[in-house]
């Protein structure tokens, strides 16, 4: 009896193994797999499953080391139970495979970024972002918040470059007003934004960075006749490309004392630049509307004041000369016309500055 019930056992085990042979897959716990699985963990109670596949626990040393294993062997899975090591191959507690060379955190091909923060990094190899041509995005609440572009461009609220950003590598694009902020403790009401030449900038009052003219001592003397023809006053100014902001201030002087007696003598004097010193005639690179200044000696007047501003925008690439240029008008003159004008009395400056 005793002989057949091990006979019986037997056959049992030999059946079960030539099943398992014959159709080369396993189900459980029932043994009916999907056909491309070898092994189906096909657990259902009244269709939902509540049981989960427990990985064999172990104690990674790194990534880089097979032990406790003998060996690297690709496919394995196992569960980390302890973290260890540092830098590129530290390990933490989770799931890791290994693909015959080294292990990986399923989580990443690297160390996973926790919501605590990490240690041990190494800033070659670590880090948040794309390794293909695609970019980067944060989002919070749902909404996009910025991004950083595959061409490494930091776009805040905007998804795509506008127009004039091709070189920017910065781009703030709100419509709200005081959507950019900068603060350092130098911030004042009416500052500006100043840089050094290294490129580091602070708030400071803005400058009015006036360059100088190197007015001619000797100035220019100017007849009474003929009336309306242009003079070169022998003082110039030289502008780099762009537009620049011109202030004159030239007194007004009579070569000689006029005769006082017609109450109806009037002296009203122009002034310019020109672009060349022989050829006279106002430039075309005066931008304000009408491109001369003006101001008037009075009867039994010895002296008066011409204060004016130009716009002049140099829209070449190279420095361009400008020269300074005088011509009077008027009626019943008497004596020899103006003095010394453009640059021959303490009074007399030109000043310039760059503009937007």
């Amino acid at each position: 009896m005793k002989n057949m019930k091990k006979n019986i056992g037997f056959i049992i085990i030999m059946a079960l193994i030539t099943v398992v042979t014959v159709k080369a897959q396993v189900g459980m716990p029932l043994n009916s797999p999907i056909k491309d699985a070898i092994l189906d963990l096909n657990y259902s109670t009244t269709g939902t499953t509540n049981k989960g596949l427990l990985l064999p626990k172990v104690s990674l040393l790194a990534t880089d080391n097979p032990s406790p294993l003998k060996a690297h062997t690709a496919g394995i899975y196992v569960y980390n139970t302890n973290p260890a090591g540092s830098g590129a191959t530290q390990v933490v507690k989770g799931t890791y495979y290994n693909d015959g060379s080294r292990w990986y955190s399923v989580n990443g091909s690297t160390i996973p970024w926790t919501t605590g923060g990490n240690a041990g990094t190494n800033a070659t190899s670590n880090f948040v972002g794309t390794t293909d041509a695609v970019d980067f995005v944060t989002v919070t609440n749902g909404i996009e918040r910025n991004r950083v572009t595959a061409a490494g461009k930091l776009l805040v609220g905007t998804t795509t470059v506008p127009t004039g950003g091709t070189n920017a590598k910065v781009i703030l694009n709100s419509s709200a007003t005081g959507a950019l902020q900068l603060q350092d403790g130098t911030q004042q009401l009416s500052y500006g934004l100043i840089s050094d030449a290294n490129g580091v900038g602070q708030w400071q009052m803005q400058a009015i960075n006036k360059n100088i003219a190197t007015l001619s001592t000797a100035g220019v003397n100017v007849p009474i006749t003929p009336l309306d023809k242009w003079y070169y006053t022998n003082t110039s100014i030289t502008l780099a490309p762009g537009k620049w902001l011109i202030n004159v201030n030239m007194l007004l002087s009579r070569a000689s004392a006029p005769v006082f007696n017609n109450s109806n003598e009037f002296l009203w004097a122009n002034a310019t630049f020109s672009n060349s010193s022989t050829t006279l005639t106002p430039t075309t690179d005066i931008l304000t509307t009408g491109n001369l200044m003006g101001a008037p000696l009075y009867p039994s007047a010895k002296n008066g004041m011409m204060t004016g501003n130009l716009i002049i925008r140099n829209s070449g690439t190279v420095n361009k000369t400008y020269y300074f240029i005088v011509k009077i008008n008027g009626r019943n003159l008497s004596g020899t016309g103006l003095s010394k004008f453009g640059g021959g009395w303490p009074e007399d400056y030109i000043w310039y500055q760059k503009i937007p």
